[in-house]
């Protein structure tokens, strides 16, 4: 036999549903989630699920998983404050969002755009500029960078922000290298952007 096991761990409960792929038939666990250590509720949901279903854990083939919990972080403003570095000149992007305003005149009247993530007060622009090619024009100058990044780990937060980034090609922002002018600012949390 085969089971199909899907998990959406959630803020509050972890639901689970297994499936048996021969009949159809299926069977349900709920558990309180977990949120120091999420994995904690997923082992006891499948422990719950599979002994209701009367089936060793072996006998899944396929798990599915889902979380609320980073749409639910989002929603509420609950999740970690994040800071974003940005070529000089592009600092307010997020916030003119065009790219995401719906239909002609009509959207820019009555469309009401989400807060960002990364509010301006926590933007800062590095000297890098790029071409349309995605190829560097001038240099990163380091030095600026890293008062750049000052600048924003000194800015109020309840937590260090996380710098982050819209660059997708060369210069430190994308440099997993131990001396990017990132990785030296303490108690700063870097996350690459997506290749």
């Amino acid at each position: 036999m085969s089971y199909r096991l899907g998990v959406d761990v959630g803020g509050t409960f972890t639901d689970l549903l297994l499936i048996d792929e021969n009949d159809g038939t299926t069977f349900t666990a709920k558990v309180p989630s977990t949120p120091a250590d999420p994995s904690v509720a997923v082992l006891n949901g499948i422990a719950q699920v599979c002994e209701r279903a009367a089936i060793d854990p072996r006998e899944v083939t396929h798990v599915l998983h889902g979380t609320t919990v980073a749409t639910n972080a989002i929603l509420t403003g609950s999740g970690a404050r994040v800071g974003l570095v940005t070529t000089k000149g592009y600092r307010q992007i997020l916030q003119i969002a065009r790219s995401f305003v719906p239909g002609a005149l009509t959207g820019w009247v009555l469309y009401n755009k989400s807060i960002p993530l990364a509010p301006l007060e926590l933007t800062v622009e590095v000297p890098e500029p790029i071409d349309a090619r995605g190829e560097v024009v001038e240099p990163l100058d380091e030095a600026a960078t890293r008062q750049a990044l000052r600048r924003l780990k000194s800015r109020p937060s309840k937590r260090s922000p996380s710098p982050s980034s819209t660059r997708t090609r060369t210069g430190f922002m994308n440099s997993a290298s131990a001396s990017s002018p990132a990785r030296k600012l303490p108690g700063c949390r870097y996350r690459s952007p997506p290749k």
